[in-house]
């Protein structure tokens, strides 16, 4: 099977390739080298955004519909319920319900990715979106496991 042509790299550990040709939108990133359990793979500063601003009927938040599908809920920041934009590739990490990565707090706007277990070269890295894997929750689209691809 041909392999992807990435279609962003930023370091030499990972790169976002296309997860299906037929789908222009469906993104992932991938190893680009054998990642061993333990390592850090990406340090990604956060940006905060107020939850009002992307989730409700304002004209903010109906103009802002689209970025919903990339933050996650931050909670409670300075008194006001933020959630987060992952800049990096933090925002492109695809769920799964047997990640091979997870995703580390480090202040509410910095977060790390490190690796749950081994990762080969050419594999996917997933993550759970909550903060429990192996928990089935409704995401409100269809889970998957990792895989090698």
């Amino acid at each position: 099977m041909r392999r992807p042509a990435p279609i962003a790299v930023q370091s030499p550990l990972i790169e976002v390739r296309r997860v299906n040709d037929c789908d222009p939108a469906g993104r992932g990133v991938f190893a680009r080298t054998d990642i061993s359990a333990g390592s850090l793979i990406e340090r990604m500063p956060v940006l905060l955004i107020p939850r009002k601003q992307v989730f409700g009927a304002n004209p903010t938040a109906k103009r802002a519909a689209r970025i919903s599908w990339y933050v996650f809920d931050r909670g409670k920041v300075d008194g006001q319920h933020m959630v987060g934009l992952a800049l990096g590739y933090g925002s492109l990490y695809n769920h799964a319900t047997n990640p091979n990565a997870e995703f580390e707090h480090i202040s509410p706007d910095l977060m790390h990715v490190n690796a749950r277990r081994d990762i080969t070269a050419g594999e996917e890295i997933t993550l759970h979106y909550k903060d429990d894997p192996g928990v089935e929750v409704d995401l409100g689209f269809e889970q998957r496991d990792s895989q090698v691809t």
